[in-house]
């Protein structure tokens, strides 16, 4: 209890000391952008809210980042899920999520081109949640009902998944991010999600073309 004492303490001492701006910022958001919007139009630097006018400049920065690291994610644990076949689905619907994580990518990058610069960075932190997702994902899946042994395989997998990320930015997102004119294309993937993709494909081509009644294997 002191603790959380002590907290409303230090917001109230907070909101005390703020200005009629930035208390208007807080408690009615809506209503403070169309004021700072009018001064600014308007030239009135004075009736600014600098502070708060900042913080928001930086989290449109911040939001386009973080959308374009999550969909990295995403994409990064289900090429894994490919690559090491661990998926209770087909991997060409885990192929059509990838795709559809390349256009968010593609979509955010280009709205916002001068992230580029910070592609390095956020490609090292999509690793990590999306290497983290997957070692989750193969661990349920062959474990479903079994927590103990979903707590010993996700230790395994964690083993064996590589700790840095072995694919280019470019198996990744399906396009060079840096030319502003390429496209995602998706013919463009790891050389074992390619192998993974057709070695699927080739099976199901043969289960549709044998004849009634003689298996897979005896057509091979």
């Amino acid at each position: 209890m002191p603790a959380r004492n002590e907290q409303d303490h230090g917001v109230a001492a907070e909101w005390e000391t703020a200005s009629e701006n930035t208390r208007l910022y807080w408690k009615d958001p809506w209503t403070w952008a169309c004021r700072q919007s009018k001064a600014l139009r308007e030239r009135n630097f004075d009736a600014v809210d600098w502070e708060s006018v900042i913080e928001e400049i930086e989290g449109v920065v911040e939001d386009a980042r973080q959308e374009w690291m999550w969909n990295c994610a995403t994409a990064i644990e289900y090429i894994l899920r490919i690559e090491y076949g661990a998926s209770d689905q087909p991997l060409w619907k885990l192929w059509l999520k990838v795709s559809a994580c390349r256009l968010e990518m593609y979509l955010t990058l280009r709205q916002n081109f001068g992230m580029r610069v910070t592609l390095s960075e956020l490609l090292r932190r999509a690793w990590h949640y999306g290497r983290q997702s997957a070692v989750q994902s193969f661990a349920l899946h062959y474990a479903p009902n079994d927590l103990s042994k979903v707590l010993l395989l996700t230790s395994e997998w964690d083993d064996r998944l590589p700790k840095d990320c072995p694919y280019s930015i470019t198996d990744i997102v399906g396009y060079d991010p840096l030319d502003r004119n390429s496209e995602p294309d998706d013919e463009v993937c790891p050389v074992p999600v390619a192998q993974a993709l057709n070695k699927e494909e080739e099976k199901e081509n043969l289960v549709r073309t044998q004849p009634s009644g003689q298996s897979v294997e005896e057509q091979l």
